[in-house]
């Protein structure tokens, strides 16, 4: 059991790491790149933005409430990946 919270824990520091790194890359880009995106595009980007946001958010605080089963830890797991 110890083996499978490990991996977990690792595969999530693992996530965050290259969520970081890609937030990173994303700030460094010129305005100049914003000018070639459409404003319609830039605001389904947006939009697509906040409903990843709700999930993450939503899926985190459904692992911190409560104990779950095997399953719905690899649905959380999933989201959170993904």
């Amino acid at each position: 059991m110890r083996t499978h919270y490990a991996w977990l824990a690792s595969t999530a520091v693992l996530m965050l790491v290259a969520a970081a790194t890609a937030l990173r890359s994303v700030e460094g880009h010129s305005p100049a790149d914003q000018d070639q995106i459409s404003a319609a595009a830039r605001q389904e980007i947006r939009s697509v933005e906040q409903e990843i946001d709700r999930i993450e958010a939503e899926s985190l605080s459904r692992a911190r409430s409560a104990t779950l089963g095997r399953f719905h830890q690899i649905i959380l797991l999933g989201k959170l990946i993904f």
